[in-house]
């Protein structure tokens, strides 16, 4: 075998000894710089998972208080749910009272107007039972009153009334006054007829001012009915106005009910994506767990590679100084010998 190609061989040996520490460095390089990247991100995975496990908690934190005001806010609504119904219910039984009142009062002054039109028309009957009495007392006065003419005209009348005869045989007459009592028989009867009159007129007026004061209280009670019946009539529009408002009030208890409803059903779809989310958080965690412990462990190969090197590197080392030895050998050996 020629030096020559030895020490060609040897030099190629060299430079694939060296090429491959070169080699072997670069790629430990790399490892290493793949290790601490490995090493960062892990670390920013674990930031992110403290940072969702934070976040489930506070959206644990404001799902609890999100529960407890919509269970506050249901218990509120179905409280408002019972008033309103109660308030309509009373408010339908305030209606119906109201109207039975109205009808109450209009019966009331159906009634009044019947005893006014009775009131105006015994009224009238006494009127024309006063004119009547007045009329007849008048008549009796103008009878009184020829009665006592004719009597005073019968009193100052004189009559010659024969006594008998005297001595010489002659008729004897006196002048006595005229027999008055068919004159005062007709004065007593007509005092007796004015009398009469008297009391009948009196009676007639009393029955007129009684009912003169029965038709004013039959107005009075007219008038009052028809404020009755205005107050019934306004309070049964208040009480339907009462109504409306609590069937108002009803509806929109119902409706907040519904919505409080909605939202506890909202929660629990709220809830169970917690629960997924807290399983996915568990998951992270596990997975973060399992890549810090491979980074860990990957950590000490890289640990031993390093190791490794550093001794494949000294033997590099030692392995060319070798060859550089032998390769100085050689060329030396190779050299022609001096005359």
């Amino acid at each position: 075998m020629q030096p020559r190609w030895l020490v060609a061989q040897l030099e190629e040996l060299d430079y694939q000894t060296d090429f491959q520490v070169e080699l072997v460095n670069s790629l430990l390089y790399q490892v290493q710089t793949m290790s601490r990247l490995t090493e960062d991100y892990v670390g920013f995975a674990k930031n992110d998972v403290r940072a969702v496990e934070e976040m489930y908690q506070s959206l644990v934190k404001h799902y609890n208080s999100a529960q407890e005001h919509a269970l506050s806010r249901a218990h509120r609504a179905n409280e408002q749910v019972e008033v309103a119904q109660t308030a309509l219910i009373h408010s339908q039984d305030y209606q119906q009272k109201t109207g039975e009142l109205v009808q109450f009062w209009q019966h009331q002054k159906k009634l009044a107007e019947s005893w006014v039109e009775q009131a105006i028309h015994y009224l009238q009957q006494c009127e024309h039972v006063t004119r009547v009495a007045q009329n007849d007392l008048s008549t009796a006065e103008s009878e009184l009153s020829r009665a006592e003419i004719a009597l005073s005209h019968a009193r100052r009348r004189t009559e010659r009334k024969y006594v008998g005869t005297d001595s010489k045989g002659r008729d004897q007459y006196i002048t006595v006054p005229v027999d008055t009592s068919f004159e005062e028989a007709a004065v007593a009867r007509a005092q007796s007829a004015v009398s009469r009159a008297r009391h009948a007129l009196q009676r007639a007026e009393a029955e007129e001012r009684a009912a003169r004061n029965e038709l004013s209280q039959a107005r009075e009670q007219l008038h009052g009915t028809k404020l009755a019946e205005a107050d019934a009539n306004t309070a049964s529009e208040m009480a339907a106005d009462s109504v409306d408002t609590a069937t108002d009030g009803k509806r929109q208890a119902d409706y907040g009910q519904s919505q409080a409803q909605k939202c506890l059903e909202l929660l629990d779809q709220v809830k169970h994506l917690l629960v997924q989310f807290k399983q996915t958080c568990e998951q992270q965690s596990q997975v973060v767990a399992e890549l810090d412990a491979d980074v860990h462990q990957s950590f000490l190969h890289m640990r031993d590679v390093e190791g490794q090197q550093e001794s494949i590197q000294g033997e590099a080392f030692s392995l060319k100084y070798t060859l550089q030895d032998k390769v100085s050998l050689l060329i030396a050996y190779d050299q022609p010998l001096s005359r």
